[in-house]
């Protein structure tokens, strides 16, 4: 397993081959309630193509699916009444047998053909000129001991971990989720020590800020496979045509020709300050009445060296301003001898971004009318910030963006790929056909 640190000093990629007829396969694995799901979430919102196994089963099962004359010629009280595999009934069966044989006899029959429909989309995307692709598999690491076997089918292994008792925490929280059936489903999954061994790639979903940190560790991950195939991320850029139809975007995605324009916020379309001095001065009877003494005191004044402290002491929140502010208001209040509890914190961040939000009335005189020409050109324009604004809150400001992304968004700022390859995605374009960014250029 590489670290973070290890990460940083080699890169993932080092170890992937350059296979320039394929995509790099990146295999996402972890236990149960580990967060794979939000993980996969990213990626796709990333623009990449995820493969789904828990998905192809469910498609497997369907009437019609290839798994239906298998199963039920092993388990012929598994057909539903619509021609498909009746899930609940499959389980019963399953269990009436005997379970662990029978388990391996359904698994036998599956699992090859997951493998199969697996294969054929990790084809296709190669063909069609895909850089990275995610699939998606729960049990990787289970049914692929052989590590020859494994790296056959993936480029890198990308575990997603917490700790155990974080793990059932969330698993005991799911609807119908018992210890019974949670300590059946763990036993036929790997000790996480075990998959960590194996794994290229480890992102910890369990530390303190959650989604944040996620996030951050997801972008690390993209940046260093890129940062170690610049050729074949170089080729991906230069064939937008090879993927012709990205995302929810009305930009289409084909052609090679800018289809999207984005802007930076603060500074871009509106002063940074005025917004911000206008939220603090909203926020002062909040903070006053949540946190007295630290108001009193004068603490709450500046928060600059909380800020400063917190991203030295936690770089995996240090792109996303919310969580620097909860945490800062947070040490200020233990500091001060005051506990706020997580609805508190949650509430007084909703309040500072509704209110830091409000920026129609401080926009630029340029920025409507030169919105207004480009969408009239027929371009989508977007915005791209690393501050917390959100343009969907203002009035004015909302209806002059297809889509915003901020670093929280994507776990990084703006100087990594990340916020652009969402910004391609929500387009519905290539990450090439975005026009110059009206601050940065994206990265190269």
């Amino acid at each position: 397993m590489a670290g973070l640190a290890a990460i940083a000093a080699a890169g993932v990629g080092a170890r992937i081959p350059a296979r320039s007829s394929t995509a790099t396969v990146v295999g996402l694995t972890g236990g149960i309630g580990m967060g794979k799901s939000s993980a996969a979430a990213w990626f796709r919102r990333c623009g990449f193509r995820v493969h789904d196994a828990d998905a192809t089963v469910h498609s497997l099962y369907a009437a019609g699916g290839a798994a239906v004359e298998p199963v039920c010629a092993a388990f012929p009280s598994a057909r539903g009444a619509d021609g498909g595999i009746d899930r609940a009934a499959l389980s019963a069966a399953v269990a009436t047998a005997g379970r662990e044989a029978s388990l391996q006899r359904l698994e036998e029959i599956v699992h090859p053909l997951v493998t199969e429909e697996r294969a054929g989309f990790v084809r296709r995307a190669g063909e069609e000129g895909e850089w990275l692709v995610v699939v998606d598999v729960p049990l990787l690491l289970e049914t692929l001991r052989d590590e020859a076997a494994l790296r056959a089918q993936v480029d890198v292994v990308l575990l997603v971990s917490c700790s155990a008792a974080e793990q059932r925490r969330r698993c005991l929280a799911r609807p119908g989720m018992s210890e019974p059936k949670l300590e059946s489903i763990l036993a036929r999954q790997l000790p996480d020590a075990d998959k960590r061994a194996r794994a290229d790639f480890v992102v910890d979903t369990g530390l303190s800020s959650g989604v944040a940190e996620t996030r951050a560790q997801l972008a690390r991950f993209v940046e260093s496979v890129r940062a170690s195939q610049p050729d074949r991320w170089g080729g991906w850029l230069r064939q937008p045509r090879a993927c012709p139809a990205r995302g929810g975007g009305r930009a289409g995605g084909g052609g090679g020709s800018v289809a999207c324009i984005t802007f930076d916020l603060d500074e871009t379309c509106w002063p940074t300050m005025p917004p911000i001095d206008a939220a603090r001065r909203a926020m002062e009877p909040l903070l006053a009445e949540a946190m007295p003494r630290s108001h009193e005191s004068g603490a709450l004044a500046s928060l600059g060296g909380a800020f400063r402290a917190l991203r030295e002491e936690r770089p995996l929140i240090a792109h996303d301003m919310l969580e620097l502010r909860a945490a800062a208001l947070s040490r200020v209040a233990e500091e001060h001898g005051e506990a706020l509890s997580s609805q508190q914190v949650a509430a007084l961040g909703e309040a500072f971004i509704t209110a830091r939000s409000q920026t129609g009335d401080h926009l630029f005189t340029d920025v409507a009318g030169t919105v207004a020409r480009l969408r009239a050109a027929g371009y989508v324009v977007g915005a791209i910030t690393d501050g917390n604004a959100d343009v969907a809150r203002d009035a004015l400001t909302a209806p002059l963006f297809d889509f915003a992304i901020t670093a929280a968004d994507a776990g990084c700022h703006k100087g990594s790929m990340p916020p652009f390859l969402m910004a391609a995605q929500a387009a519905g374009c290539h990450v090439s056909q975005l026009a110059r960014h009206s601050r940065e250029d994206p990265p190269s």
